[in-house]
């Protein structure tokens, strides 16, 4: 498109106004410059567009601005005038909220918390095409302060939100995901010419260490009573063995389990945003994976078959049947429907399995000595750990059976307990004892 432009000297309150009407008389202004460039007429609404600077020291700095802001409504057309970043990101989650394949259920959720809570406090107001490197940077900055609290959740009266103060590496990363994907869509929407969060650099994530339990301390929590007797028993000893993520634990059907073979054919995930549930491809880079089950979770497996089949038969019509259609015939199949139900049948929801994996990992920790609160996605940590050190599993066996995009990230979840790098210490120090010639005194003797 041709635009059209000019610049010219404002006048301020040291130019002699006319006495006799509207207006200046003449003078030298000292001014500072400003710019106007015409876009002509909205195509739709009919209205005059344009676009104004001022603040210039010289005329040159105008012309200067004029020439930016003539390439800039060259490209976009001067879709993004008068948009401010608020109604952007609006719009932005609508728009990726309405395509499935780019974003998730979770992500958009994680977005749209972070955009509401974070990002529009600091800089909802700004004009999208004014959105400076400078403002992403204020943003970062505001997000780092160890005092910051979201403004939004404390409106809220969220006691949670009201006890926390700044925002862990992660979580800021998460924001500057969410606004640097809603430019990137904005630049080529041709609504912006470029994006200022490309050129601000997020802090360097911390990952959050979520701890394990040693062997020891895995089987004293599967023998405590209260997990035992509990209806999710199942659940818990089989994510702990196998490392599962909570979504696939969540997911199965009883046809997706082969308990002759030994082996789980791993195909979905199911995820859970407030109260609403999806079905999705699992994380795991190769899709369905396939996970060895042992005899003992075998027999975890067909135990609670039986208890369920009790139940249903128990319940009668009040057991919430599940509809499903099989995926190699398309056609609805009575397979026995999920894995893991509701007490009554209904579906097991993945908060559902957070909450009571915390309720029984509170009464634990005041049964066992030592043993560590770690959350639900803990056991996955601790199945990791103890394949990698303990069952000497290979980089490959683990990737295969936990579903690890690389080793980089399978070795994250490593964690050595206290007795392993006891034995390390002992038997790294008797390689050296056996050499040498002078004996040293035992501790013991000390």
């Amino acid at each position: 498109m041709s635009a059209a432009g000019s610049v010219h000297r404002r006048h301020d309150r040291r130019c002699p106004r006319n006495p006799d009407g509207k207006g200046y008389l003449p003078h030298r202004c000292r001014g500072r410059w400003a710019y106007h460039l015409s876009l002509g007429r909205d195509p739709v609404a009919g209205d005059r567009r344009q676009v104004t600077g001022s603040g210039y020291e010289t005329r040159e700095d105008a012309l200067a601005a004029l020439a930016s802001a003539r390439s800039d409504a060259n490209v976009t057309g001067g879709r993004g005038r008068g948009k401010t970043v608020h109604e952007w990101l609006l719009e932005w989650l609508d728009i990726d909220a309405g395509t499935e394949d780019e974003k998730s259920i979770t992500t958009l959720a994680r977005h749209r918390g972070n955009i509401n809570n974070h990002i529009f406090p600091v800089l909802g107001d700004i004009k999208l095409t004014k959105l400076t490197v400078d403002d992403v940077r204020r943003l970062m900055s505001t997000l780092r302060d160890p005092r910051y609290q979201s403004p939004v959740l404390l409106a809220k009266d969220d006691l949670k939100a009201a006890k926390k103060h700044g925002l862990s590496s992660a979580s800021i990363n998460r924001v500057h995901e969410a606004l640097h994907a809603a430019l990137e869509r904005a630049v080529r929407d041709r609504l912006i010419t470029w994006n200022p969060a490309d050129h601000v650099k997020p802090p360097r994530e911390q990952n959050l260490s979520y701890g394990s339990w040693s062997p020891a301390h895995t089987a004293a929590f599967l023998d405590l009573p209260e997990v035992r007797d509990h209806s999710g028993y199942a659940a818990w000893h089989c994510v702990l063995v196998t490392g599962v993520r909570r979504g696939e634990l969540a997911a199965p059907y009883w046809h997706d389990i082969d308990l002759d073979d030994a082996v789980w054919e791993l195909r979905e995930n199911l995820v859970q945003v407030g109260g609403t549930t999806k079905r999705k491809d699992t994380k795991s880079a190769a899709g369905t994976r396939l996970v060895y089950l042992d005899r003992e979770t075998v027999g975890v497996f067909r135990a609670h078959r039986r208890q369920q089949l009790e139940v249903r038969l128990r319940l009668g019509p009040r057991w919430q049947e599940l509809p499903h259609t099989h995926p190699e015939t398309d056609q609805t199949c009575d397979c026995g429907g999920p894995v893991f139900r509701s007490p009554r049948g209904g579906e097991c929801k993945p908060d559902w399995l957070t909450d009571n994996w915390n309720a029984l990992v509170e009464i634990a920790v005041h049964r066992i000595p030592g043993l560590p609160r770690i959350p639900l996605h803990g056991s996955r940590h601790t199945a990791v750990s103890a394949a990698t050190q303990h069952a000497r599993a290979s980089d490959q066996q683990a990737l295969e059976r936990f579903g690890h995009s690389s080793v980089a990230t399978q070795r994250r979840y490593r964690h050595v307990d206290e007795e392993l790098h006891r034995a390390l210490a002992e038997t790294q120090a008797a390689l050296i004892a056996k050499h040498r010639q002078t004996r040293l005194p035992a501790a013991d003797s000390q």
